[in-house]
């Protein structure tokens, strides 16, 4: 019996060694923080942040004046952390085509209300001088965006308005005027 024991003991004593040897493991935990931070977009006009600046009032304006020599030039930054598309609209086009401002006859060649807007043509153009956009004011959808292409965060494009009252226009749009706002949105 007793060699029996001492066998049994073996047994359990060299079973006890190799699962202890079989189980001990070397282990190391890391952890990791993490934080979720959402994105931003922000664009800027010219360096100003809400309000399109600068206004543009022009006036005494004659058939054959145009500002190509001298745009107005449209700086869009996107001051975000993600890219976007900027989008261009032309909203609020108030027409005023009062007779009563125009001391001469009109010639009525132009057999139209808002004569003004239905004449001044807006055009925009890229930094290189492309053309992007051309348009009579009037003839401007006010649901229409112009897409004006991608910027990425931290970057500007820069846009050139030009607008021309055709020399052809005569007496029809002496005395007119016409109003509007442009409106910029920067989307993701």
């Amino acid at each position: 019996m007793l060699k029996i024991l001492k066998s049994t003991f073996t047994i359990l004593a060299t079973a006890a060694l190799f699962s202890g040897a079989t189980y001990a493991a070397y282990q190391d935990n890391e952890t990791s923080n993490a934080v979720f931070t959402g994105g931003t977009l922000d664009l800027r006009i010219n360096g100003n942040n809400g309000a399109l600046s600068p206004v543009i009032t022009i006036g005494n304006l004659k058939p054959g004046d145009t500002n190509s020599a001298n745009p107005f030039l449209l700086n869009f930054i996107n001051d975000g952390t993600v890219d976007g598309t900027v989008f261009l609209s032309v909203i609020g086009l108030t027409p005023v085509d009062d007779e009563g401002e125009n001391p001469e006859p009109e010639t009525n060649v132009i057999a139209i209300d808002h004569e003004f807007s239905q004449q001044l043509l807006l055009n925009i153009k890229d930094s290189n001088d492309n053309n992007v956009f051309t348009s009579t004011l009037r003839d401007i959808d006010p649901a229409f965006l112009l897409p004006l292409g991608s910027i990425n965060a931290g970057a500007s494009k820069v846009f050139k308005v030009i607008y021309e009252l055709p020399s052809t226009v005569g007496n029809d749009v002496m005395g007119d005027s016409t109003s509007f706002s442009i409106s910029a949105t920067l989307s993701q």
